[in-house]
This record gives C-alpha cells, structure tokens and sequence, in this order.
C-alpha cells in the first residue's frame, strides 16, 4: 500500500525531470573519444535540486501518516476484538466457592455476609458450624470467608465478595450475570446474624435453628424470612423496593423486639396468636390487621398482657401496604 501511495504522488507531481547534459554527444576529450559515464549521467540544476528534495520529504511525510492512520485501524479492530473475548470470559465462565467450618465445641457464632447483588438461601442442615457454596460467573464476585475472632465457645466469621471491599458498581440487570449462595448453619448452635444484600432474591429457611439476633438490609429485591420457632431476641429489617415476608410464628423461649423498615413494596408478617403482640405502623400504605385493634398509637391483639413473652413491632411501611396475621 506504501509502494502504490509513493507511485501515484510522484505521477501526479509529473515525475523529476533531468536538464540536457552540460557535456554534448559532439564534445570530445583526448584523442577524440567521448567519455562514456559522462555521457550517461544527466544534469540538474539546483531549482530542481529543491524540488525533487520537498516533493521527496512530502511523499516520505505523507506515506508515514498513511502508515500510522493504517496500523491505528488495525490496533483498534484488534483491541475491539480482544475486549469482546473478555467480556465473553468474564460472563460465559463458571466459578465455584465452597468452605466447610468444623463445629469444634463451639455454642456461639456471629456470622456477616456483605454481597452487592446475587440470590441468597440459608437454612439448617450442617453438622459443622458452617457451609458455604457459591456459584458465580463474574470474577469480581470471588468472595472471601475469614474468621475474625474466636475463641473456646465462639466463633465471628465475615464472608464478603471481592467486588463489595472494591465498591465497584455492576449491571445487575444483565441476563447474564449470576451470583448464588447456599449458606448452611448447625441447628444446635446460636447464631447472630448480620446480612446486606443488594438487588436480588433472598430466602431465609431458618425455622427451628437457633437465632438470637438477626439483621437484613437488601435494596430492590424480594425477600423471604422464617425464624418459626427461633426464640430469636432482636430482628431487624430494611428493605428497599420490593415485597418482604417475615415469619416470627411459633413457639417462644424470650421476649422479641423487632423493627422493620419498607421501602416502595408489600410488608408480610406473621404472629403467633397464642403470644402476646403489639406493632405500631407508619407510613403511606395501607394496615391489615384482623384480629387486633386499636390501642392509641398501638394495635395490639388479645393476648397481649396475658402472656410470659411478648413480641413488640415497629413497622415504618414506606409506599405499600402492610399485612399483620396471626397463626
């Protein structure tokens, strides 16, 4: 391409053309014979002289900018290509976590799981103290389990991807990205439990495991908690948009205090109507109680005041409405 760049600026400069040769065919030297190489070479002036020198540096200049607007089309086609082989490696592959936590004579546990975004389901089952299975398929979602502190009766664990400790910001709503964990606890062990989850679909099936406290923050997602039968102390939930269903039914060992923030979405919870229960409820939705009433700024069913334990809600329902129902 160089070569026929050259060829069509020198034609259409028109060529360099020589002068006659000072030395004619007549001029003869010693013993008349006339000089060949003289008579081969041609002449040029010096006005020729420095137009053959620019029209050459101006072909040699443009000929180098061809080159490099050339090899800069090409480099970005390449790199073009190469940023798509990476995008399509970094959703198209498979990764797997797992970690298995022997119990090792421990009662007590604190446990943190910090996730920007992903589908979360918890449950009993585990003879050790944990296990954890996470499957992913974006590299930044790598996560990392450390044990924070411990000693003879208690174990604090932190488990967080690597996107979360960068703050890094992703596309949730693409297709092609998925993040999902399997969190098993002992049911013999007491946990306290600290989850933030960002956009995604939570499920807590943690009826008949030990609970003493429990807190969620996730942002638009849906989210589903059983703590039936738990005798969990202390709850506390903010959700972002989306709807939530909470399920504090069951039998108690303690008193519960629970404070539950809604976002733009429908609140659910469950109460055992054999305990004592009062909630307040503030917002802009709508509040469906049956079977309780109105107490000043309470509503309180009829159990309330007659039992060992009671469960007091404070239920700030942002935009939706919020369902009370006793079982």
């Amino acid at each position: 391409m160089l070569r026929i760049l050259i060829i069509q600026l020198s034609k259409l400069s028109g060529g360099i053309q020589p002068n006659p040769p000072l030395i004619s065919e007549n001029m003869r030297f010693k013993n008349n014979v006339t000089h060949p190489r003289i008579q081969r070479m041609p002449h040029y002036t010096s006005t020729n002289l420095y137009t053959a020198m620019y029209k050459f540096i101006a072909i040699l200049v443009l000929s180098v900018f061809g080159w490099a607007i050339v090899s800069n089309l090409s480099s970005s086609d390449k790199k073009e290509s190469n940023n798509t082989a990476v995008a399509h490696a970094e959703t198209g592959s498979d990764y797997r976590f797992e970690r298995h936590i022997e119990r090792d004579g421990i009662n007590s546990a604190s446990l943190e799981l910090n996730v920007s975004a992903g589908e979360l389901y918890f449950s009993g089952g585990t003879e050790g103290l944990l296990d954890v299975y996470n499957s992913y398929n974006k590299k930044d979602f790598e996560p990392e389990l450390s044990i924070v502190g411990s000693n003879a009766d208690h174990k604090s664990i932190l488990i967080e991807s690597k996107r979360e400790r960068a703050s890094r910001v992703m596309n949730w709503g693409s297709n092609n990205v998925r993040n999902e964990w399997d969190v098993k606890i002992n049911p013999d062990v007491v946990y306290d439990m600290k989850i933030n989850a960002g956009a995604g679909k939570c499920e807590f099936d943690l009826a008949d495991t030990r609970i003493s406290g429990f807190s969620l923050q996730t942002g638009a997602s849906s989210a589903e908690v059983n703590l039936r039968n738990t005798s969990v102390e202390e709850v506390n939930i903010k959700s972002g948009v989306g709807s939530f269903e909470l399920d504090l039914s069951g039998e108690r060992q303690n008193d519960l205090f629970a404070d539950i923030k809604g976002g733009v979405g429908s609140v659910t919870i469950y109460v055992p109507e054999d305990y004592g229960v009062r909630f307040t409820a503030a917002g802009l939705g709508s509040v469906n109680a049956d079977g309780f009433y109105r107490e000043g700024r309470y509503y309180q069913n009829d159990s309330y005041g007659k039992t060992d334990h009671t469960i007091d809600i404070d239920i700030a329902g942002g935009i939706g409405s919020v369902d009370v129902i006793q079982i």
